[in-house]
């Protein structure tokens, strides 16, 4: 069988207003009039969504609109389209069907109650061949820098908003005379997570054979590749021009699978530049051939897991960091570039930083992992702190039984340097046009006179209010085991003991960091613990900041608490009594979010002295009772686990994603289960009534260490994206790399 990421073809050729079929270049007229662009947009024909009810083929999918507007597009509904397929002069009936007849002059939507079977029979009847594809040539499309499109692909006949099925945008395309413009699209199923399209390169060698065969009917494609397709002809069917519900056609004398990408696959080459200059990410294959190695921009163009994701005041979302090579059970980080996603264009773009001054930045800066990242409060600075470069990980099943992640900091980076990161970098946060401005500093321990680095890692963070002002706090971490910040310590980790330090540090537009490194601040040293804010003021600062759990004795405190501090004196941390919390004392990558009145839903982590899980702790609300007494005190109410998704041990997470919902729900996506597996269940937790709901989601693919960040702009506003991780079954040992991205959309 064909793999399920195969494309189909929507081509919209924008000059006048003739509506026929097809994709070929003779439907294109020239004339006095405004020769303007033609638009192909790339789409899914089997989406890889594994809870979406419907398929991108008729009859799931029975009527679609395209909208053209100019310029960038944050509202639908207030938003005039310069093209749409709802008008009259399209679609007689103001909605357009789905299929459509090439080569023919019947409209379908004249027969749009008509059975697939007696649309064929019609369109066959005329010559053509009815395929799910159409050529909307639109009369008058004044030329732009960069117009948006959205699509809706509907289940009802008459593009009812009510059964919209899928939708898909992509902005920034150039209208120009000077020549057509192609661009591809990713179709979303609505409610549910769908997966960004990636190439299978197994698929590849078929799908080019199959498009160099030559064809007159549809049966002169199946009946040579029957076993690869799993069907063949009937004896009927072998005289048919067209056969409906065919997996492959003949289309213009040749053999199509309506794979979006052919054209590339039929292109003969001698070097790597020879496809390149057609198609950024595509090589020279060994078979003369060109081949797809992804489809960047419209996935992002490395693999990473343990990364971060922030989004940026113009609502970009910037991917920094990340572990992205692998050598058997070590993973590192290296060339790790930013990657800036767009949420208007939907595409990835790779963004190079460049120094701000001379010798305050080296691109190695950026090759980081399991670091802290924050943006400053008008979200125009973005700061990276510590993190690690070279990381072991692994599963193993003890002699319980159990399976445990090893996760064990190496003694070096990857070209024998320092390991862990002893620095913050600051990018600037305007990252159009592929390249940005950064600045190095480095988190220094005063010894008298001496300054000594102190490298560190897992920091918990946040903006706290402190000497009257905003002041970045970056708690605890994992540090070597020589460096200042570090209490002895019997993790077992000799490279990587629990640390005991505080960082507070300011910023300037100049990307300048100003940082104290504070040693010895907490009763107990701490790492992979929470940061959880109980409390901010009006200008968004913490006033109530804690760092929970981490720990690695069950005698420790359950967490500590920052006090703010008014202008001209220093805030304090505090240790916190615990009332009914005592499982946080040693919780370990647990989650956090901020709700009403002074609470935090704190969800999953495991109760354990290392960082081997599996996950054993489930949700609930947290508060800070006598936050401004010498020994507040946490306590907690539970929140139940559903048995239709196995109870409280159904939400036993860690190494997990939280995201929360423009209506104030949350959705817990994926990471390790409370048997140390990945997983793809998805759990939404309601606000409301405090508990999580009946019913679950699941992901394209299960994977742990990934990101997933609420889309603040453009048409996809309050969808999710997510991005990296890793992955493994359960008799696998090592880890590997999810390199694929998927979106949420409500």
């Amino acid at each position: 069988m064909l793999n399920r990421r195969t494309l189909w073809i929507v081509c919209f050729t924008v000059m006048v207003s003739v509506l026929t079929a097809g994709c070929s270049d003779e439907n294109v007229q020239e004339g006095d009039g405004p020769v303007l662009a033609t638009v192909t947009l790339a789409l899914e024909a089997e989406v890889d969504s594994p809870t979406c009810p419907v398929e991108i083929r008729y009859p799931d999918i029975k009527s679609l609109r395209l909208r053209i507007f100019n310029g960038v597009v944050e509202d639908l509904d207030t938003a005039v389209p310069m093209f749409d397929t709802s008008s009259t002069d399209i679609a007689r009936d103001g909605c357009l069907s789905f299929v459509q007849c090439a080569g023919g002059v019947t409209m379908m939507d004249e027969v749009s109650g008509k059975s697939y079977e007696e649309r064929t029979e019609a369109c066959q009847e005329e010559g053509g061949a009815l395929i799910p594809a159409t050529l909307i040539n639109v009369q008058e499309l004044e030329s732009s820098e960069g117009v948006t499109a959205y699509l809706e692909l509907f289940s009802g006949t008459n593009c009812e908003a009510d059964s919209v099925a899928f939708v898909a945008t992509r902005g920034g395309i150039p209208v120009s005379p000077d020549g057509p413009q192609t661009v591809h699209m990713s179709p979303l199923c609505k409610g549910h997570f769908t997966m960004l399209p990636s190439p299978t390169r197994e698929d590849m060698p078929f799908l080019r054979e199959l498009a160099l065969t030559e064809c007159e009917r549809d049966c002169d494609c199946v009946e040579p590749f029957k076993e690869k397709l799993k069907k063949e002809c009937t004896e009927s069917q072998l005289d048919q021009i067209t056969v409906p519900g065919a997996p492959v056609h003949c289309v213009e004398s040749y053999c199509s699978a309506n794979y979006g990408f052919e054209w590339l696959l039929k292109e003969e080459c001698e070097t790597d530049s020879d496809c390149s200059s057609l198609f950024s990410s595509s090589v020279c294959g060994d078979s003369g051939y060109c081949d797809l190695t992804s489809y960047y921009p419209l996935e992002p163009s490395r693999r990473m897991a343990f990364h971060s994701s922030e989004t940026l005041s113009d609502g970009s979302i910037a991917l920094a960091g990340g572990f992205n090579e692998a050598d058997e059970n070590t993973f590192v980080s290296l060339d790790a570039e930013v990657l800036r996603f767009d949420p208007h264009t939907l595409t990835f773009q790779a963004v190079a930083a460049e120094a701000y001054a001379e010798g305050e930045f080296d691109s190695e800066g950026l090759d980081r992992a399991m670091h802290s990242t924050v943006y400053d409060e008008e979200k125009s600075l973005l700061i990276m702190s510590g993190g690690m470069r070279s990381l072991e990980i692994r599963f193993e099943t003890d002699e319980s039984g159990v399976r445990r992640l090893k996760i064990q900091p190496t003694s070096n980076g990857p070209n024998s340097d320092d390991n862990f990161r002893a620095d913050l970098v600051v990018l600037d946060g305007q990252m159009k046009g592929g390249s940005t401005l950064a600045r190095q500093t480095d988190l220094e321990v005063m010894d008298g006179d001496d300054a000594i680095l102190q490298p560190v890692a897992l920091q918990a963070t946040d903006i706290v209010l402190n000497s009257g002002k905003g002041e970045y706090l970056f708690a605890g971490g994992l540090a070597p085991a020589e460096s200042p910040g570090v209490i002895s310590s019997s993790t077992g980790q000799d490279t990587a003991p629990f640390g005991n330090m505080a960082v507070n540090c300011v910023f300037g537009s100049d990307l300048q960091a100003k940082c104290l490194v504070n040693t010895g601040v907490f009763v107990n040293p701490r790492a992979g613990s929470t940061g959880a804010c109980f409390d901010r003021d009006d200008e968004g600062l913490c006033t109530q900041f804690a760092t929970i759990g981490g720990a690695e004795s069950t005698e420790a405190r359950v967490g500590e608490l920052f006090i703010s501090s008014a202008e001209g004196e220093n805030g304090r941390f505090v240790k916190l009594a615990s009332d009914g919390v005592d499982m946080y004392r040693r919780a370990k990558f647990g989650k956090s979010v901020e709700l009403e009145d002074g609470r935090v839903l704190m969800i999953g982590g495991a109760d354990e002295k290392l960082f081997q899980g599996p996950p054993n702790l489930g949700t609930n609300i947290l508060r800070i009772d006598n936050p401004d007494e010498e020994e507040p005190i946490m306590k907690s109410k539970s929140v139940s686990g559903k048995t239709d998704f196995g109870g409280i041990e159904g939400t036993f997470r860690s190494h997990h994603a939280v995201t929360e919902l423009e209506d104030g729900d949350f959705l817990i996506m994926g990471g390790l289960n409370n048997v140390n597996l990945p997983t793809s269940q998805v759990l939404i937790f309601d606000t409301e009534n405090e508990e999580y709901r009946e019913e679950t989601l699941r992901m394209a693919r299960a994977r742990f260490g990934h990101q997933a960040t609420r889309i603040e702009a453009g048409l996809m506003k309050g969808a999710i994206l997510v991005t990296g991780g890793m992955s493994s079954s359960g008799d696998e040992t090592t880890p590997r790399f999810v390199p694929t991205a998927e979106i949420f959309v409500p």
